[in-house]
């Protein structure tokens, strides 16, 4: 056994050792592989002990020190974790305060860990209740009083509210997020945190690792809801980290959806390859790696890439990078600068039929167009009051016939100029029939046919607009998350007319019919950043609807 005592200091303090005898008896209503035992607990003169399982392991945090766990290894101990959390629950025990520090991790599960090997039931023990209480609901004893641990606290605890067991939730919630990113999602001085805690939400879990599945970012989400009503059963995190009920990767291949994971320097452009009608299995994933970071996607006809990256530290490198269709480096140009050719903040890219590539820049409100090798060609637009000129552009988009489409947030329109940079026509939808006061837009794509779709946020729809000018289909696409209300949409269409749509940032890609209809929600292990079609490489000329794609 171990034995747990007071140190000389609090032996005089009758209340310390009153909540020290406490504790022991609280902790010997477990009996389960996941918490740590207590057997006994007495005094003898002065000498106070508790009787508790020795563990033959390491403090979670000690382990966490060396970095980051791997995705199933973390998945695995979350698992262990809510077992063992499920159990102190049942016999009316509220922990308040599970973190890294109160956690045992065996030595035995410490080498199956480092092999891959799946761990063995009871590698994984919480510990410590000093601080926990028993009873559905509690309260404080000094309303408005904080107990716990400002890195572990829920919400309500760190108002000092009353709390029940859906704090401990949260909290494993947060250790999870530590888990699976390898950082607590609130940093800071102690009462910097308390208020990170109540007001402010964490980062999304798959902007910061990319390449945690949808399914435990979506749990792990809800578990750090700040309202405990929205927060799920811990049976719901049991059943989502069971090892037996779950495959990592199962169901996430997105198919017939492109995603570029740009979030980071190193992270791999992914292609997924659409299973067929006839319901041949999806290729998943086929990456390649690029050493920068990159932000906006184009492919062009040949199936050579252009990325809109971030420029890096080395001297003189440029915003865009030309790969090849199998990811090798071309070429890089586009030089930061105040140059006629030059660019201030480039947000989007778009590839022409004639091979060029047209840049947007944001500060400039310019259009920049280049040869496929990067030689300047032209610049059109700047800041102005329209038909032109352009207030906060956010999107580019080149039709098949060339011309070229501009959002113009700033304006509330879109505007079709010439390949030259003249005017040609604009679109906007008023609020209101006869009203002056013009909807936002927040997404832009022309497909193949010349269709051209358009995001209106306000309405949370995408319009459609044939190439007669006639209005079409109407596509509704809500937010998957609040936290993504007021980003700009992801909209890309293949040769059918059916639409692909998603949340720039998101992780949900909805497929709908030509006609708005919702056909398929697909979801893929990224935030992403592009969305595009192609015909599959080596894939043979099909029937729209049989063809085989790559997103």
């Amino acid at each position: 056994v171990a034995l747990k005592v007071p140190t000389d200091a609090y032996l005089a303090d009758a209340k310390f050792i009153r909540r020290f005898h406490q504790e022991a008896e609280l902790a010997q209503r477990f009996d389960h592989p996941n918490v740590v035992r207590t057997f006994e607990h007495g005094s003898n003169g002065l000498q106070h002990h508790m009787a508790m399982e020795f563990v033959d392991g390491v403090v979670l945090e000690e382990l966490l020190e060396t970095g980051p766990l791997e995705l199933e290894a973390a998945l695995q101990v979350l698992h262990q974790l809510a077992l063992g959390l499920e159990h102190i629950h049942q016999r009316q025990v509220i922990h308040r305060d599970v973190k890294a520090g109160n956690v045992m991790v065996t030595r035995a599960a410490l080498a199956r860990l480092r092999s891959g090997l799946p761990l063995e039931p009871g590698s994984v023990k919480l510990m410590d209740f000093g601080i926990a209480a028993a009873g559905p609901r509690i309260s404080s004893r000094t309303p408005g009083t904080r107990v716990g641990t400002p890195v572990s606290m829920s919400p309500e605890q760190a108002r000092g509210l009353p709390i029940d067991q859906r704090a401990d939730i949260y909290a494993l919630g947060l250790l999870g997020y530590r888990l699976l990113v390898g950082l607590h999602p609130f940093r800071g001085h102690h009462e910097a945190i308390v208020q990170q805690q109540i007001h402010q939400r964490p980062a999304p879990l798959r902007e910061v690792q990319p390449g945690v599945p949808v399914r435990f970012d979506e749990l792990i989400t809800a578990m750090l809801e700040k309202e405990p009503a929205k927060r799920p059963e811990l049976q719901q995190a049991i059943a989502t980290f069971d090892p037996e009920r779950r495959a990592i990767g199962e169901g996430e291949a997105p198919r017939g959806v492109l995603c570029a994971l740009l979030r980071r320097e190193g992270d791999p452009l992914v292609t997924y390859e659409r299973a067929s009608e006839q319901g041949e299995p999806a290729q998943w994933p086929v990456p390649f790696h690029i050493p920068f970071s990159a932000h906006a996607v184009a492919r062009d006809r040949r199936g050579e890439w252009t990325l809109l990256t971030q420029v890096g530290s080395e001297s003189g490198a440029g915003f865009l990078v030309r790969l090849s269709a199998e990811g090798r480096l071309l070429q890089r140009f586009g030089r930061r600068g105040s140059g006629v050719g030059d660019l201030s903040n480039p947000i989007d890219v778009a590839s022409a039929p004639d091979g060029s590539i047209l840049v947007l820049d944001h500060e400039t409100h310019r259009v920049l167009r280049f040869e496929s090798d990067g030689g300047f060609i032209a610049a059109f637009g700047g800041r102005g009051p329209g038909r032109g000129s352009f207030h906060d552009p956010r999107a580019i988009a080149v039709g098949p016939d060339g011309m070229v489409y501009v959002l113009d947030a700033g304006h509330r329109q879109i505007q079709r100029l010439h390949p030259d940079g003249r005017y040609d026509t604009r679109w906007a939808f008023r609020m209101e029939r006869g009203a002056d006061e013009l909807r936002p837009l927040n997404g832009l794509h022309v497909g193949r046919s010349g269709t051209l779709y358009i995001g209106d946020a306000s309405s949370q729809r995408i319009r459609s607009i044939d190439p007669a000018g006639h209005l079409g289909a109407v596509f509704t696409f809500p937010p998957e998350r609040d936290d993504l209300v007021g980003r700009s949409l992801l909209i890309t269409s293949d040769e059918a007319g059916r639409l692909y749509v998603a949340w720039r940032g998101g992780s949900r890609v909805e497929l709908f019919d030509a006609d708005g209809t919702l056909r398929e929600v697909q979801t893929v292990p990224a935030a992403l950043v592009a969305l595009l079609i192609t015909q599959a490489a080596g894939s043979q000329q099909a029937p729209a609807a049989t063809a085989p794609m790559n997103a």
